[in-house]
């Protein structure tokens, strides 16, 4: 059977004959029955005979043609049914054939990076199809260093995109294709975290790892790789959301790293963020006032002394930011009512609105 006839096929009917390979054996092959030399286009799927086994080398002959048929329909399938018959037919085929994983990941790349942009419901299914090729791929080889680590930025960037558009009961479901993938080969975590360096602010790639570690309920969250994962994440959101942000985070990054802030220790809040907080309050100080909300929001209530010694030390900083710049004095009054709201000191208390007050009345005078 000729990759030209199945062209001819209409798409339902050739994704009902394709899906037969997700069931045929990797064992040796037999040629296809006759009816499939002859298969017209209007046959109904449920006259099609049982499960059959492929020439050895029809998917590798017909790899990139039939890589085109899987991407085309990329913008035609929106129905998750029909997203997921493509998909086992994706996944059958890459078991079997080089050819067309290789066809597949060049695929996936380009979508991913076409303008414009993917829609959402196509970045879910791009990660799918980009999970399917990592899957099939000998991760720890040499030879495939390079196509990992682009296909890992790639995923990235879907998980970036999507953290951003998705809402949050849909995220889960998106978080499974890292978790899935990372079960089977634990060590892509290593270039995903690779991937989130390199990023803007690593947001899309720090959520979902967060989540496949078990996130902040599940028993999973104390384990040795799990508190190891934290750190590394926790050094990234200083690199990228404190110290090294550009721009100020936006509410999907602080989302992302929620669960983040909401297991921090008390020697990783001390050690770690607060003077991570301090250096971008003086260096960048439209960026790191979003963080300091996010922080006073997000922090457990375990460390409110911690909050409140600490907004002890935020408060002369904010204030004097305030008198300096107008342009961060509405940002900077936000960050001060957020700490105020966790701290039951009263001379922090008085201190913070002593300051506030003192602002108001020079920018009044």
């Amino acid at each position: 059977m000729h990759i030209h006839r199945l062209k001819h096929l209409s798409q339902l009917h050739l994704w009902a004959a394709c899906s037969a390979v997700a069931h045929a054996s990797p064992s040796p092959l037999h040629p296809l029955p006759p009816c499939y030399t002859t298969l017209p286009a209007t046959v109904s799927p449920p006259c099609l005979p049982p499960p059959y086994q492929l020439h050895l080398d029809f998917l590798d002959t017909n790899a990139q043609a039939l890589v085109g048929l899987v991407a085309s329909t990329l913008s035609l399938y929106e129905d998750l049914s029909s997203q997921r018959l493509v998909r086992a037919f994706a996944a059958a085929a890459a078991q079997r054939s080089e050819a067309f994983v290789k066809a597949l990941a060049a695929a996936v790349v380009k979508a991913a990076s076409s303008k414009p942009p993917p829609s959402r419901t196509e970045a879910r299914v791009l990660l799918h199809w980009g999970r399917i090729v990592l899957l099939n791929l000998d991760t720890d080889s040499p030879a495939t260093k390079k196509a990992v680590s682009k296909l890992v930025e790639v995923q990235g960037a879907l998980l970036d995109q999507l953290s951003a558009a998705v809402a949050a009961a849909e995220w889960p479901s998106v978080a499974r294709v890292v978790k899935g993938l990372l079960r089977s080969k634990p060590g892509l975590q290593a270039d995903f975290l690779a991937a989130a360096r390199s990023s803007a602010n690593g947001a899309g790639i720090a959520r979902a790892l967060l989540e496949s570690a078990g996130g902040s309920s599940s028993g999973n969250a104390g384990s040795d790789g799990a508190v190891a994962l934290r750190e590394q994440l926790l050094g990234l959101y200083v690199e990228k959301v404190l110290v090294g942000g550009r721009e100020r985070a936006g509410p999907d990054v602080l989302a992302a790293y929620r669960p983040l802030l909401q297991q921090l220790s008390e020697e990783d809040l001390n050690g770690k963020v607060l003077p991570a907080v301090n250096k971008a309050l003086r260096r960048v100080p439209d960026v790191a006032m979003g963080a300091v909300v996010a922080l006073a929001a997000d922090v457990p209530a375990a460390l409110n002394g911690s909050v409140a010694k600490a907004a002890g030390e935020l408060v002369p900083v904010l204030v004097q930011q305030m008198r300096l710049k107008e342009s961060v004095r509405a940002a900077a009054q936000e960050a001060v009512r957020a700490l105020a709201g966790r701290c039951a000191d009263v001379g922090v208390l008085t201190e913070l609105v002593g300051g506030v007050r003192k602002v108001g009345c020079a920018k009044r005078g």
